[in-house]
């Protein structure tokens, strides 16, 4: 990615079991797991990102120029759904 561009996301410690279960709400492989370097209140890290090498055929505007290519409120089904469950 070139230094001059940058995303807001959110950094996460994972395991591999965590990954394995990222890669599923992800849709691997519609998404790539690549990695990246962070910068951080504490310097840069080194992580991973998922994302999607084709650019999607919808996607909708879900505030402040970001966009998201599941509609904001299937997102917000799934994880009402999920924290009920976990």
């Amino acid at each position: 990615m070139p230094s001059d561009s940058s995303v807001r996301g959110v950094l996460f410690e994972a395991d591999e079991r965590d990954v394995e279960r990222m890669d599923v709400w992800e849709d691997v492989p519609v998404y790539e797991l690549v990695p990246i370097s962070v910068e951080t209140a504490d310097g840069i890290v080194e992580a991973f990102a998922y994302i999607m090498p084709e650019p999607p055929e919808h996607y909708e505007a879900v505030g402040d120029g970001c966009i998201a290519a599941i509609p904001i409120r299937e997102i917000m089904d799934e994880l009402d759904r999920l924290r009920t469950v976990g």
